[in-house]
């Protein structure tokens, strides 16, 4: 289900012009290739006792046997840093720590037979009784003649747990060079560890687009000849808790002798069997469980009568992490084993009238009553009562990782003030009702900690699925929407302005699961949602941010309507994403369509039909019709004057860009004269630093300079880009922008050498600020080739354009306007060099 609810001071989310004006990047007027110190070279040997191949056809190697901590040079080239240091064992994602009193279990052994010499295994749910099962671990023959296993076991039962003791035992006997550990319950979090895996390693070709660098670590994983004197890199990969098979469509690795996949999930697909012999992982056995409650209960310094433990067991269906908790729960209490079987057993009836119908997830009521039991024991320590409430809140968000810091944030602190409950009237939290501190908060996370209810460290908190799950089901619709709306505020309020690659994904994880947790209600889509998706297509991730908007769309048309303003304002969000990833014309009908339902369903003067109407003139000019942009613009002046006035910000955009489009279609000194007047009104109305201001001074500089007057658009921009310095700080990107525009009107003045020294600086700053891949950096090399080759350097030129083209091909794909351009230039580029090569 899909949260939704009533409108919270919701960011304007109608893409929209009037929030600042444009502003040109230079896309005729294009960069060298990324350093290679993010991108080495192929074919570079690795050189002496610690080479590092990455040759062509050859495999990763390193030299020697084995070594636990071993630096490797990889050289780099002559275009960047000399040298990158790889040190293996190489550890990417975040191994399981190995549970208290780990309990080691008969699959163990199997699972690293069949690993040996290669393989994959599957860990899954408990099996059904088929064909398949030969024996009573569920062991099948592959078949392929490669050893390839499948262990199964219903949530809960130690997959995990097995598969990171398999990995941790490994890595100490030096069996394994290179370990990825994904989180695979969407295709993000595979794409995310082969990606990362793949900059670690400083394969060729590397840069920030998560399909190219997962399908490059695929191809590494291939088994292939290794240079003489070198050791092939062997190599485990853990798929930890495949929810979906098709998440997995083309990012298996492959069969190696030189390396093991091992999976786990609770899916019993064909389609996971047939990638391998399957292993059943059950519950424990009898013995098991006794062993396992009798250790961690001597770690407790309490003692049980083995009767009790082995009834006590046998109650909670044998399941480990049920075990683990009342374990935990009898320590704390002091409880005996028989008490706590009487209460269970209290429990689970009243939870079978109020709940009928089996829990989720395959549960059984008993291991349910566990957590209720240790929910409600949790509530009784200090601070009293936030412990249900806070187990609440994190049950709607991401199992696979939780900002801790969103557990402190104002509406979380003001959610568990009004819904801490008074187990102890005597509590801080029971006596403040309207905001809890957040020391409580540390407490109280603390606290579920202890009990096995959750897991902690300084930046995240991860809760079981099943824990959540079982939290959700116990509360009523109501409960869990305000619980979904709550941990909504909390996260958008701790959205940072800057993003980093990992923060921004573990944020969208729980925005997506606040879509698959919270209940229907009437209202619109909270903010979190659209800001979700902006921070994918602000960070560059255009292909993830269509995706994203692409089931937005599906929920809010579905749970809300076709009409709703926040259909509309996603469909609006597609549309945008749609368009800069290159399909203009596209882009411009979806638009017009939008007006068309806009003007139907909010009448023609609303705000977002008019905003519509500034978009719609905004994409039709950059599809190459400026002349319909002028026609819709200056109806859409009309109506701004007669709704407006003449001194509103809207009004005063829409001038502005009608004159912009003015200026497009081929009277550049028409706009100037508009601008200036423009500016003149900016200056009066807004001040000289107000952001309208200071784009209105940058667009009269690009009029001067298409005017014929390059000297006029440089003075402009000089005084500007102080300005933005000032105001802004160096790395905004308005005054990235205004640095772009000012070496490309050095370079219209003739000195083309300062163009190719500022954009050669920009693309720096570019790359350090926005990564390789973002639109601006692309775009900054083009502007870098293209000066180089007016710069007398055709041969630099061609092959920066060449190397372009690539990338773009890459990230925007063969029929985006930009790779078509690249491939423009390239050609130029190489005729230029052939007739020089022919003068000479």
């Amino acid at each position: 289900m899909s949260p939704l609810w009533p409108k919270r001071a919701k960011k304007n989310t109608t893409e929209n012009p009037e929030a600042e004006a444009p502003k040109e990047i230079s896309e005729a007027a294009p960069t060298s290739a990324v350093p290679a110190a993010t991108v080495p070279p192929q074919g570079t040997a690795g050189v002496g006792e610690r080479a590092l191949d990455v040759g062509g056809d050859l495999g990763l190697g390193i030299s020697g046997d084995h070594v636990s901590v071993q630096d490797v040079t990889i050289h780099m080239g002559p275009s960047g840093p000399s040298e990158r240091v790889v040190s293996f064992p190489i550890v990417v994602g975040t191994v399981s720590a190995a549970a208290s009193r780990y309990q080691a279990r008969s699959q163990s052994g199997l699972l690293r037979t069949a690993l040996e010499g290669g393989g994959t295994v599957v860990l899954t749910g408990t099996p059904v009784q088929d064909t398949d099962d030969h024996d009573g671990a569920g062991q099948d023959e592959g078949g392929s003649g490669d050893a390839r296993w499948v262990l199964s076991g219903l949530g809960g039962v130690g997959k995990t747990q097995i598969a990171a003791h398999h990995a941790r035992t490994q890595l100490a006997d030096g069996r394994v060079d290179v370990v990825v550990w994904a989180t695979a319950t969407d295709r993000s979090g595979v794409l995310s560890a082969y990606a990362q895996t793949a900059r670690t390693l400083a394969l060729p070709g590397v840069g920030e687009d998560d399909e190219q660098n997962a399908a490059l670590f695929l191809a590494w994983l291939q088994p292939r000849p290794v240079a003489a004197g070198t050791r092939a890199v062997r190599w485990l990969i853990v798929l930890d808790n495949i929810t979906d098979p098709n998440h997995l469509a083309g990012l298996w690795p492959p069969a190696s002798p030189l390396g093991q996949t091992l999976a786990t999930t609770r899916r019993r697909d064909a389609a996971l069997r047939d990638r391998g012999t399957r292993i059943a992982v059950d519950v424990f056995t009898s013995a098991e469980a006794l062993a396992f409650l009798t250790r961690r209960l001597t770690d407790y310094d309490h003692t049980e009568p083995e009767d009790d433990l082995r009834t006590l067991a046998h109650a909670l269906g044998y399941l480990p992490l049920a075990l683990a908790q009342a374990a935990a729960y009898l320590a704390d209490t002091g409880h005996t084993a028989a008490a706590y079987h009487r209460m269970l057993t209290e429990r689970t009836a009243r939870l079978a009238e109020l709940t009928p119908d089996a829990l989720p997830d395959d549960q059984e009521f008993p291991v349910a009553a566990v957590w209720e039991l240790s929910v409600q024991h949790a509530d009784t320590l200090p601070p009293a009562g936030l412990a249900r409430p806070l187990l609440a809140l994190l049950s709607v968000l991401s199992p696979d990782g939780i900002p801790t810091a969103l557990a402190s944030a104002e509406a979380a602190r003001a959610y568990l003030g009004r819904n801490a409950t008074d187990a102890d009237s005597a509590s801080e939290a029971a006596e403040d009702k309207e905001k809890v501190a957040e020391r409580q908060i540390m407490q109280a996370l603390s606290v579920l900690h202890r009990l096995s209810l959750i897991d902690r460290t300084s930046d995240a908190i991860r809760v079981h699925a099943l824990v959540q799950h079982t939290t959700r089901d116990a509360l009523s619709d109501k409960q869990q929407s305000d619980a979904a709306l709550a941990a909504a505020d909390a996260l958008l309020a701790i959205w940072p302005e800057r993003l980093n690659y990992d923060v921004l994904w573990v944020l969208v994880a729980n925005v997506n699961a606040l879509c698959a947790s919270a209940p229907a209600r009437n209202g619109g889509l909270h903010a979190v949602f659209f800001r979700a998706g902006d921070a994918l297509r602000e960070s560059g991730q255009v292909a993830a941010a269509h995706d994203y908007f692409t089931r937005l769309h599906t929920i809010t048309h579905d749970l809300l309507g076709p009409d709703h303003p926040d259909t509309l304002a996603t469909r609006n969000n597609l549309a945008l994403s749609r368009g800069q990833a290159g399909d203009l014309q596209g882009t411009a009908r979806a638009m017009d369509k939008l007006l068309t339902d806009y003007l139907r369903v909010l009448g023609p003067d609303h705000p977002d039909t008019l905003a519509t109407r500034e978009n719609l003139a905004y994409w039709q000019g950059q599809a190459g019709d400026p002349q319909a942009a002028i026609d819709v613009l200056t109806e859409l002046l009309t109506d701004r004057l007669r709704l407006s006035g003449p001194d509103h910000p809207h009004t005063l955009t829409t001038r502005n860009n009608l004159a912009h489009w003015q200026g497009q279609a081929g009277d550049p000194q028409a706009a100037i004269d508009v601008l200036t007047e423009l500016l003149t009104d900016h200056l009066r109305i807004l001040g000289p630093d107000h952001p309208d201001t200071l784009a209105t001074r940058e667009n009269i500089a690009r009029c001067k300079g298409q005017a014929g007057d390059p000297r006029g658009a440089v003075d402009v921009l000089t005084e500007l880009f102080t300005d933005y310095l000032r105001t802004l700080g160096p790395d905004h990107p308005h005054t990235l922008t205004t640095r772009n525009n000012l070496a490309r009107w050095h370079g219209e003045t003739g000195d083309a050498r300062s163009a190719v020294g500022a954009f050669a600086e920009l693309l720096t700053d570019h790359l350090r600020i926005l990564g390789p891949n973002h639109p601006d950096t692309l775009t900054t090399r083009n502007n870098l080739a293209h000066w180089r080759g007016e710069a007398g350097d055709a041969q630099g030129a061609a092959d920066a354009f060449a190397e372009l083209l690539t990338d773009r091909l890459r990230v925007l794909g063969p029929d985006h306007p930009h790779t078509l351009t690249t491939r423009g230039h390239l050609a130029r580029w190489r005729r230029e060099l052939g007739e020089l090569q022919e003068g000479l």
